[in-house]
């Protein structure tokens, strides 16, 4: 489930890592930052439930976000900066939105993640075994399809599927195959 801590009306400044990393490396280097103090944010102020929304619409996984107890770090309801100081001093603005960020993470956790499944399989079947089926079980079957074919190249599998699983988000799990069962030749005999 998508969890939320409190009612998800709290709001906070998101911000891309790239961004981040960006104006920083920009006030180390520059000569006008001597001395002082920056903030780095985008100054766009996002409630929680927004975010979830966003990434609910940016993911295509149908869940209800839940709203669980508040969390004591989340004693303060807003939270943005000011960056205008970052904005003139060192002429810097944040090049990303939330949604350009949002997408360009849900990407790169697609991409892990098929990487992470074909790291698991090398783990779990013996190298040269050869395999006369398997079914990826899997929460996004058009990005299974990339794991499938490494198996039945790597393993010489004869047939694959490629089965629905429910809806799974966020970063432990991610969007990608979430089971694999195989057969090996001799099992098919």
């Amino acid at each position: 489930p998508l969890l939320i801590h409190g009612d998800g009306d709290q709001s906070r400044d998101f911000t891309f890592v790239a961004d981040a990393v960006e104006a920083t490396l920009l006030a180390a280097t520059s000569d006008r930052a001597v001395g002082e103090v920056f903030n780095v944010g985008t100054g766009i102020e996002t409630q929680v439930n927004h975010l979830a929304g966003t990434l609910i619409r940016i993911t295509g996984v149908r869940v209800e976000p839940e709203h669980i107890d508040r969390r004591d770090v989340d004693n303060i309801r807003r939270r943005v900066v000011n960056i205008e100081k970052t904005r003139r001093t060192l002429r810097w603005v944040p090049s990303f939105t939330l949604e350009m960020g949002l997408k360009n993470t849900v990407q790169w956790q697609r991409e892990k993640a098929l990487e992470r499944m074909k790291e698991l399989v090398a783990a779990r079947v013996p190298e040269g075994a050869r395999i006369h089926a398997c079914t990826l079980h899997t929460n996004a079957p058009d990005r299974a399809r990339n794991v499938a074919d490494w198996v039945q190249e790597r393993y010489h599998c004869v047939e694959h599927w490629i089965a629905e699983a429910g809806p799974v988000i966020g970063a432990r799990a991610g969007p990608g195959v979430v089971g694999l069962c195989w057969y090996r030749e001799d099992d098919a005999k």
